[in-house]
């Protein structure tokens, strides 16, 4: 996921948990040219976590796996139980980078 590797963060519009954040990269894939659009919120602490001011779309939390949609420049997302992270990435709104479904396995550890 680029925007967690390299975007710009904000922690503008986050509730709930313990800490919560949006971040965004644009540019360009330097090995093919493509050209690259990726969005990720990423809340940290048990419990729901909210944000404002986000891209409407649908959304994949990278976690469990469970999507999720934002309308109105909203969203809720629970964090896992025992791993207390909710990282959801947007994944349809015709932005260049498609996203994984899922990028951790099935674990005792992560509540899922």
């Amino acid at each position: 996921v680029p925007a967690l590797q390299m975007g710009q963060y904000s922690t503008e519009g986050h509730n709930g948990g313990w800490a919560g954040y949006k971040r965004r990269y644009t540019g360009t894939n330097k090995i093919t040219g493509e050209k690259v659009d990726s969005y990720a919120l990423i809340g940290v602490g048990a419990g729901t976590h909210s944000w404002s001011g986000v891209l409407d779309g649908e959304y994949v939390n990278v976690i469990t796996g469970a999507t999720v949609s934002a309308s109105g420049g909203s969203i809720k997302c629970a964090a896992s139980g025992k791993g207390d992270a909710a990282l959801v990435v947007l994944v349809k709104t015709g932005l260049a980078t498609p996203a994984p479904g899922k990028v951790a396995k099935e674990s005792p550890h992560l509540g899922f």
